[in-house]
């Protein structure tokens, strides 16, 4: 990212050249807090391609999984709202969709800057109920059943 100049391709120089990208998913494979890059060639011969982050992570995160009880287990539809460092940041847990109906990761990931706190993470479940949770911190992964209220790091 060049800031108002624009971007530079660096497509061949970090070895991330596909021929036909038609399929992509983005999801922390590795569970090191940094977002993996799942790439599916559609054109011709079909080619997986699984980009793993090495770049480091030099700001804060949080990862949440969800689990209904009441709702459906994979929490398809539930949005989360997460306040930390005065920002405010939402995620949807999507059950399917796009482009050749990918299936996207349905653990919510937000990227935390220099925060060095969560305030609270609010999930509205499918079934419309709401819950706050509060304790998180930064740069770990956490599961949040639905009706509990509250998050467990996960190892």
């Amino acid at each position: 990212n060049d800031g108002p100049a624009g971007f530079t391709d660096v497509t061949y120089e970090s070895n991330t050249a596909v021929h036909t990208g038609s399929r992509l998913v983005w999801s922390d494979v590795d569970e090191d807090g940094d977002p993996d890059l799942l790439v599916v060639d559609g054109v011709g011969p079909t080619y997986v391609t699984l980009f793993i982050n090495r770049a480091g992570q030099d700001s804060g995160w949080v990862e949440i999984v969800l689990q209904g009880v009441v709702t459906n287990r994979d929490a398809a539809g539930a949005r989360v709202t997460l306040a930390a460092g005065g920002v405010t940041q939402m995620r949807d847990v999507a059950g399917g969709g796009g482009h050749a109906n990918n299936q996207s990761t349905r653990v919510v990931h937000f990227g935390l800057a220099d925060a060095a706190a969560i305030d609270e993470v609010t999930v509205r479940w499918a079934g419309g109920s709401t819950e706050t949770v509060t304790g998180l911190a930064p740069n770990g992964r956490y599961l949040v059943v639905e009706g509990t209220g509250t998050a467990t790091l996960l190892p």
